[in-house]
């Protein structure tokens, strides 16, 4: 993914423009919207978010509870980065900007592996790379 991207709806626009078909029951639905960033950096829509900023993701509800369907979606917002599972300090003090990877790599070095095998995946929601 290049280092910048351009969202510029806001978070009801996206909200609707992400309707998904249910796997299960079939049906048209309209993902609930969960802001995880209130208390931090509440997402803006903008022509030039960079890592770090507050972006807008479509994720599973199982990411938020276990025993959610794993066919239901949330849009949410998320600071676009990756943080390892082996930082233990404060996330608003991680400084290291994990948000690129290679293709060809990403089953092979630790940082992303374990999350790309553990399900731990999102869509970056985006209307434009700058």
């Amino acid at each position: 993914m290049c280092g910048r991207f351009a969202c510029g709806l806001a978070p009801d626009v996206v909200r609707h423009l992400s309707t998904y078909m249910h796997s299960q029951t079939h049906e048209l639905t309209v993902p609930p919207f969960i802001d995880l960033m209130s208390s931090t950096k509440s997402f803006r829509p903008s022509w030039n978010l960079a890592p770090t900023n507050t972006c807008l993701c479509l994720i599973s509800a199982k990411h938020l509870d276990e025993t959610d369907d794993s066919s239901t979606r949330v849009l949410c917002t998320m600071r676009w980065s990756l943080i390892p599972s082996y930082y233990k300090g404060n996330l608003n003090e991680f400084k290291v900007v994990l948000n690129n990877c290679r293709s060809e790599t990403i089953d092979q070095k630790p940082t992303f592996k374990r999350p790309l095998r553990n399900g731990q995946r999102c869509i970056v929601l985006a209307e434009g790379y700058v």
